[in-house]
């Protein structure tokens, strides 16, 4: 059973389920080097994330194609909501 995930990032969301990728996939699919790719993770021009600093990290599907694109994931256009 797969682990529900929202388009980006570890937020929980029934009923959505988005394919995840691992630094070293995003590497071979952006054909780049795994040092740019983490690189890129660390400064946020690629959004992942990490259950833990140092841990590996995952790149929801969304993120990787924005990404791909040139553009910005949709989660960082829209506007963000303040909390009360």
């Amino acid at each position: 059973m797969g682990v529900l995930r929202t388009l980006c990032g570890p937020r929980y969301l029934v009923g959505v389920i988005t394919k995840q990728y691992t630094s070293i996939e995003v590497a071979e699919i952006a054909r780049q080097h795994i040092v740019t790719v983490r690189l890129r993770l660390e400064n946020g021009e690629l959004h992942g994330s990490q259950r833990r600093p140092g841990g590996r990290w995952l790149i929801a599907e969304g993120c990787l194609d924005a990404y791909l694109r040139g553009e910005q994931c949709e989660h960082r256009t829209a506007p963000r909501l303040r909390s009360l």
